[in-house]
């Protein structure tokens, strides 16, 4: 049985992102995989991160999420999948 949890944790630059990571290393008793929103596309996540990830966590950001172009592209398409 696998002890621990690894997460994917996508951030969206907001001001308590480490917060939700130390959080997550808590809980999951494994630090999380800490990516950029700009430094992630949807072919490196299919390539990198799918088959070793257990979960996703995306941060908020800052501002209005619905106004963000990019979160919504990436996380629908990652979620989609």
């Amino acid at each position: 049985m696998k002890s621990s949890v690894v997460s994917l944790f996508i951030d969206f630059y907001d001001s308590y992102s480490y917060n939700i990571v130390h959080y997550l290393t808590k809980v999951n008793k494994e630090k999380p995989i800490v990516v950029k929103a700009d430094d992630i596309c949807y072919d490196d996540f299919m390539k990198y991160y799918y088959d070793k990830i257990d979960n996703i966590v995306i941060s908020p950001g800052y501002g209005n999420p619905m106004l963000n172009d990019k979160k919504e592209k990436i996380c629908y398409r990652i979620i989609k999948e």
